[in-house]
């Protein structure tokens, strides 16, 4: 868990581009572990700890997608945010389907990225975030850990959730049986309402409703023009 000086882990391809970055954020008192490639960086994550990563999808030996997967696979609720130069929707959906939390597109605001990441770190690290609601929720058969960011189901393997995932989870739990407004979980979970923010919010109620698939009596509803609601 992060601490005064949180541990990132950047894979950039561009040398001069990653050295601006890497002492953008060393100023903010980050300790960064810049490399150039998907090996070095996959090897880099598997000797030390991490907090966070950023993450070049373009890179000199394959698809950065491909490392986000990887990641995923190692620990599911590692932070992840991919900046890049490909910018189409397609772009965008595939790096969110691959695992990551955040697709921000070059050129970016060196501030906008900042608040992500700390945006970010305060999801993926909820135990100092959430002081006055419940740590863990009943949804159905499923106990949904806060804290630890899982979904458990008796005699099933645990699930574990990005920091997206669980924030939207846990909002959606709180507003149980009732609407969670889609303006007021755009905010509260991305802290901004725009077209894309709210395409990547359906990417993630899909894959919310796959992992509640196997209980028949959890669904989560799209409520035209207002937002979404957990029935159980």
């Amino acid at each position: 868990m992060y601490g005064s000086e949180p541990q990132l882990l950047l894979v950039e391809k561009d040398l001069n581009y990653g050295n601006l970055m890497k002492g953008y954020f060393q100023a903010l008192h980050f300790n960064v572990v810049m490399v150039l490639s998907s090996e070095d960086a996959f090897r880099a994550y598997a000797a030390q700890h991490f907090d966070f990563g950023i993450i070049e999808v373009n890179l000199p030996d394959g698809n950065g997608l491909s490392l986000v997967s990887r990641l995923r696979e190692r620990n599911p609720s590692f932070p992840i945010i991919i900046v890049s130069d490909l910018t189409s929707q397609t772009d965008v959906l595939n790096g969110l389907r691959s695992g990551a939390d955040e697709y921000i597109k070059k050129p970016f605001d060196s501030e906008e990225l900042t608040l992500r990441v700390y945006a970010l770190l305060r999801l993926a690290y909820p135990v100092h975030h959430f002081s006055n609601t419940p740590d863990t929720f009943e949804i159905g058969s499923f106990t949904f850990d806060v804290v630890h960011q899982t979904l458990q189901r008796p005699g099933a393997p645990e699930i574990r959730l990005t920091a997206k995932e669980s924030e939207l989870l846990r909002q959606l739990a709180l507003h149980k049986n009732n609407v969670l407004p889609r303006e007021y979980a755009l905010k509260t979970v991305w802290e901004e309402f725009s077209t894309f923010n709210a395409r990547s919010m359906d990417v993630y109620i899909t894959k919310l409703r796959k992992l509640l698939h196997d209980d028949p009596n959890v669904e989560i509803l799209n409520v035209r023009g207002k937002g979404f609601k957990l029935v159980v």
